[in-house]
């Protein structure tokens, strides 16, 4: 198949199901393809170095050659480095080299950054450095940031006291709503704990429009008690 298509071969990952179908035997020679995507890397074309990255996330299995290009993509502008964050993610790679990578960028101020914090919570890597960061953002950046933070301790199932502190420190903001992050994230986080069932109540209580989180929050934690039961029914 390489052989056919090699002429076009520019072309044909401009498409990612030819891309794809090129990949589905795990042994095929990936030289052609590679000298392909190295001269696009060293090219001006952004729109050829998305294609690539495009054509990459539609593979059901990633080469490691590949990593090495999504993780060099990193370094590009924004287009670019938030698409390989995002195919980073989508491909759920803990390797120690992507965390690393990622947390470099976090940490460098890069513009994207909303993208690696998609990325983090995606690839559920409960790495205290990654637990740190996220922390960091969810107490110091702006609301949409923020509720990204929120959502990527959820999804990594960080359950520590300080992890839950700062949880709820968010879910009793009223000024802007970075409370419906940490609210989603209580809900994934399945905690129990009666100051984070009564910090739920409470956002309802006051009378904040969060109803419909905060009942699916407490659906999934599975609190069932008559204490809980009586007060939503109030």
């Amino acid at each position: 198949i390489i052989k056919i298509v090699k002429p076009t071969l520019e072309d044909a990952i401009l498409k990612a199901d030819l891309y794809k179908a090129i990949f589905n035997n795990p042994s095929e020679d990936i030289a052609p393809i590679a000298d392909v995507i190295n001269k696009m890397m060293a090219s001006d074309s952004e729109d050829g170095k998305i294609a690539v990255i495009k054509a990459l996330r539609n593979l059901p299995e990633i080469n490691p050659y590949f990593i090495d290009i999504l993780l060099k993509y990193l370094k590009e502008n924004w287009f670019i480095s938030s698409a390989a964050a995002k195919a980073l993610g989508d491909y759920g790679l803990k390797d120690e080299i992507v965390v690393d990578a990622l947390l470099d960028c976090l940490k460098n101020g890069s513009a994207f950054h909303i993208h690696i914090i998609e990325a983090f919570g995606k690839l559920g890597v409960k790495d205290e450095r990654i637990v740190d960061a996220l922390l960091e953002i969810l107490e110091t950046e702006t609301i949409v940031t923020a509720n990204l933070a929120a959502k990527a301790l959820g999804d990594i199932g960080a359950k520590d006291k300080r992890v839950v502190d700062a949880l709820l420190k968010a879910v009793m903001v009223t000024g802007g709503d970075v409370s419906s992050g940490a609210i989603e994230a209580f809900g994934k986080l399945q905690i129990k704990e009666k100051r984070v069932i009564d910090a739920l109540l409470e956002r309802v209580k006051t009378g904040v429009t969060n109803y419909f989180e905060v009942g699916e929050a407490l659906a999934n934690i599975g609190v069932k008690d008559k204490y809980v039961i009586d007060r939503l029914l109030e």
